[in-house]
């Protein structure tokens, strides 16, 4: 197969993006090729096909069945389902990706679910871990009801936190609830969440205003972990 089908950044179609015929990828001896089934979107990866140079192809994110295992030997074999990561180019029909960056799929989870994993989940995970234990204590989550707070609320929830999200619409409080949080609090602001602090970790991916409410929540010995800023503005956070 010499061509097969991407999403590329196109400035002079509506959108930026457009599916187009590109050259089909040849594989390093320690990478697999793998045909890919579901992909997510992110926030990142969108905002930079907002910029892109023409050619730029995105994704991140990607679920699928291996095609042709590494050469070197370092990967599961052809036909295994598995879900991975790269830096750029996962919104295409067939990616070639290093043997380390791929993991094998359950055959309980769906290529759909395996592909909101890889961003998404391991943000939650490591932001998480920053916390340290956090075995009953008060967790706060801003921008809940995103991809990564809803995958930080279940994690918090499994490691025996106490969760608050904080959320700016109504209509998702049903989603945050079912993801596990103790409290929700549906505000344009922060300032409700002091009635559940101090806050021994704080997870804030607003920005601006919200975090610098956030750092007036925090725990004396607590920690705030900034992955992101959704609300698109610095703000005053003194």
């Amino acid at each position: 197969m010499s061509k097969i089908r991407a999403v590329v950044v196109d400035p002079n179609v509506t959108g930026r993006l457009v599916l187009r015929e590109v050259e089909a990828p040849i594989p390093e001896k320690n990478e697999v090729l793998v045909r890919v089934a579901a992909i997510s979107l992110n926030r990142g990866e969108v905002r930079r096909a907002s910029t892109a140079d023409a050619g730029w192809r995105p994704g991140w994110d990607f679920a699928g069945t291996i095609e042709q295992s590494a050469a070197d030997g370092s990967s599961p074999k052809e036909g295994y389902r598995v879900v991975g990561l790269l830096r750029s180019g996962a919104w295409s029909e067939l990616v070639s990706v290093p043997s380390n960056s791929i993991a094998v799929l359950p055959t309980d989870v769906s290529f759909a679910q395996a592909a909101t994993l890889p961003v998404a989940g391991l943000t939650a995970y490591h932001a998480l871990l920053k916390g340290g234990s956090i075995l009953g204590r008060q967790v706060l989550i801003t921008g809940a009801s995103g991809g990564v707070g809803n995958f930080a609320i279940q994690l918090a929830k499994l490691s025996g936190a106490n969760v608050t999200a904080h959320i700016r619409r109504a209509e998702h409080e049903s989603l945050v609830k079912e993801a596990g949080a103790d409290f929700v609090i549906i505000s344009e602001d922060l300032a409700p969440a002091i009635e559940y602090s101090p806050y021994h970790l704080i997870l804030e991916s607003v920005g601006g205003n919200t975090l610098g409410t956030a750092l007036n929540l925090v725990a004396p010995d607590g920690v705030i972990v900034s992955f992101g800023t959704s609300s698109g503005s610095r703000g005053n956070a003194s």
